[in-house]
């Protein structure tokens, strides 16, 4: 059976669904969403500044303003540190909602958390298209419950709006794929949406330049199970005319909006986008990166790096899940031959960066926060073998089986969520049980590499710092970016670099021998897990 016949019977299998079948799913979804949005703007301050917020806030105002004097303000082109060669347009989106407002801070969170909403609603989206209304809700719940999603939203303003976006361009994909056969004008709606996202992912990260090849390889996929058809009813040419209408317009809508939508590339778009991505295949981390218990100089990770971080940060469910997902893939198309289209291309989008990251071993650190869109395509393919093993029992009346499989999955989300709870506000530094959690990976892997530990430390010595100085204005320094602690300074610290009063660091880099005479006066961490560090003048010294 060719792949465009299995999409087309598992799009009828929806239709026909009971009723009621799809008013449940869809309340929950829609619960879901208004829970979404209702912990976007109540927990927006729960959050720290993290170390690139405080980096490309005003940077982001200075792009805003290019826009505004239509090309005139070119200060955004002044900023060192590899600001231009990342995409800008969220900071754009963040500037000029802090344009309107206010409220700087607050409004950086709520903008980012939208963000993740954005991209719970897309994968539901995704998953509508895989399987119908229960694969929607289960896929936007895997990834509101993904930790180290759901604990980034608030202050991570790169990975988060770009796993966002790597769902929206898998939906408008998987639109196309199911739309193929359909009116022409429906080929150039669906091309053109595919062409913008593609755009617009790239103008967050260039790294989603990787849709390009793996919209090719679903183009040799579809030669290879429709070449021999198309040569017996001799619509070769039609085909091909008809494939590179839809290449074109992926090509050209996705390079226009490129250019839209990220300056720097609009002032020189072949220069500017070639430097970009070497910078970005290789960028110049100076630090070393703490991997399975050794550290890597300048962040060259063995290629177990990828792989092993997906499995050890993500919760045990989603893996297990994804391995029977990816297990039955492999046994039909052995078996039958067959593949559901839209399994192909969620497979795609998670194999082919995978893999590419694996062999040219970019420059990689952070956990998995530079490939966290990868959680995407994983949670899909969790989702897929939830409901196909799920079905396989009920179908061989193993119902007492498959009431145990919702159980067992059921018991191991609420897990999760309560790890979530003990880890908050750090839920984004989540280690799997299975290699013992945070308490067991501590000194082993990377942590609170955003460093958010800041705000909870200079509201602690806030409240005891008087146990440790006369002084009515204390000094003091840090290991983090000034302007990262300047919003939690309340107007009673001050900075000295020389000799402060106190000394605040984090764990994450080799900070612990400044100011050697200096007493540990408290420590900020969860779980056994130390972030940061106070220390204190000895009284010899005041």
């Amino acid at each position: 059976m060719p792949l465009g016949q299995i999409a087309k019977i598992d799009m009828e299998s929806k239709i026909r669904q009971n009723p009621v079948a799809k008013i449940l799913p869809a309340s929950l979804l829609a619960l879901l969403f208004a829970v979404a949005l209702v912990t976007v703007f109540v927990q927006a301050d729960s959050y720290a500044i993290s170390t690139d917020e405080v980096r490309i806030d005003s940077f982001g105002q200075s792009v805003l303003a290019w826009y505004q004097t239509l090309g005139k303000d070119d200060s955004f082109m002044h900023y060192t540190g590899h600001r231009l060669e990342h995409g800008a347009f969220f900071d754009v989106i963040v500037a000029l909602a802090q344009q309107t407002f206010g409220q700087q801070w607050h409004t950086r969170a709520v903008v980012n958390g939208l963000a993740g909403v954005v991209g719970v609603l897309a994968i539901a989206l995704c998953g509508f298209e895989l399987g119908g209304w229960w694969a929607a809700f289960l896929a936007a719940l895997g990834l509101w419950l993904y930790p180290r999603f759901f604990g980034a939203i608030f202050n991570n303003p790169k990975d988060i709006p770009f796993a966002s976006a790597t769902a929206l361009v898998l939906w408008a994909v998987l639109l196309l794929v199911r739309r193929w056969g359909c009116e022409g004008r429906y080929l150039i709606k669906n091309a053109v949406l595919v062409g913008f996202l593609i755009g617009f992912a790239i103008s967050l990260r260039i790294v989603a330049i990787f849709w390009y090849p793996v919209l090719l390889l679903l183009l040799v996929c579809w030669w290879i199970c429709y070449g021999r058809g198309a040569l017996k009813d001799k619509t070769v040419v039609d085909h091909l005319l008809k494939q590179a209408i839809a290449v074109f317009l992926i090509l050209a809508v996705s390079l226009i909006t490129i250019i839209a939508l990220w300056p720097y590339i609009a002032l020189d778009p072949l220069h500017n986008f070639y430097d970009s991505f070497i910078i970005n295949s290789k960028y110049p981390f100076r630090y070393a990166i703490l991997f399975a218990g050794h550290w890597y100089p300048k962040a060259r990770v063995p290629r177990s790096y990828v792989p092993a971080w997906l499995v050890i940060g993500s919760p045990p469910a989603v893996i297990f899940l994804a391995l029977i997902g990816g297990l039955v893939t492999y046994l039909k198309l052995i078996e039958r031959r067959v593949i559901q289209i839209q399994i192909l291309v969620i497979g795609l989008t998670l194999l082919f960066p995978l893999a590419t990251l694996i062999v040219l071993r970019p420059t990689l650190y952070d956990g998995t926060r530079q490939f966290l869109f990868l959680a995407v395509p994983l949670i899909l393919l969790a989702v897929y073998g939830f409901i196909f093993f799920l079905h396989y029992l009920v179908r061989k009346k193993k119902k007492l089986i498959a009431a145990g499989l919702i159980l067992v999955v059921l018991v191991a989300q609420l897990q999760v969520i309560k790890d979530m709870n003990d880890l908050h506000p750090y839920e984004y530094i989540y280690l799997s049980p299975l290699i013992g959690g945070v308490p067991a990976a501590s000194g082993q892997y990377e942590m609170d590499y955003w460093g958010t530990c800041s705000e909870p430390a200079i509201q602690w010595l806030a409240h005891n710092y008087r146990k440790y100085t006369t002084r009515r204005s204390p000094t003091i320094e840090t290991s983090f970016n000034a302007q990262q602690l300047a919003h939690y300074l309340l107007g009673v610290f001050k900075i000295n670099h020389k000799h402060p009063d106190f000394y605040i660091f984090n764990t994450r880099f080799d900070h612990k021998h400044q100011f050697p005479s200096y007493k540990i006066i408290h420590t900020e961490g969860v779980q056994g897990y130390t972030a940061c560090v106070i220390k204190a003048k000895p009284p010899s010294a005041k």
